[in-house]
């Protein structure tokens, strides 16, 4: 009788161990899905729509001091440069090299949601205006913005290889 009592409890102990596994997987699932998760250039730029202050997050090698927010445009934008490490024209052959052959109308230095990126307009040989963004501190592409008109007005994203 004593081994049958065992048995019982042990079954009715491995089912609450069961049960506290399952529950646990769920939550702990719950909360994975609920971390944040990097994601690369790529992803960043073929995602559409949901474009508010804050899209994309581009993920640069150089951070804006939260400071810099309270500061007028000509002081941003020295504060920029000095941050900076690569010049626009380094930014412009990064761009170039996205897409060679292309005319790059301007280079732009910019505070992109925290991260200092320079922003090179430029029109493809097709005449397709792009958007490249381009990190100011080590020269990879973080994302490329396509627009429709060569002046690099965005309508839409498309994807920038690494």
């Amino acid at each position: 009788m004593m081994s049958r009592r065992w048995i019982l409890m042990a079954a009715g102990l491995a089912s609450a161990l069961a049960v506290v596994y399952l529950l646990g997987g769920i939550t702990l699932g719950g909360a994975l899905a609920r971390s944040p998760v990097p994601l690369s250039a790529q992803e960043l730029t073929t995602l559409e729509g949901n474009h508010d202050e804050h899209d994309p997050v581009y993920n640069g090698s150089i951070q804006v001091p939260a400071d810099s927010a309270a500061r007028g445009e000509q002081e941003e934008a020295m504060a920029l440069q000095q941050l900076a490490t690569l010049t626009a024209e380094e930014a412009k052959h990064a761009a170039l090299r996205e897409f060679p052959g292309a005319t790059v109308n301007k280079v732009e230095l910019d505070n992109e949601n925290g991260s200092v990126v320079y922003s090179a307009h430029l029109t493809d040989s097709s005449g397709v205006g792009h958007d490249v963004k381009v990190d100011a501190g080590n020269g990879k592409v973080l994302a490329v913005e396509r627009g429709d008109d060569p002046g690099g007005e965005q309508t839409g994203n498309t994807g920038a290889e690494d």
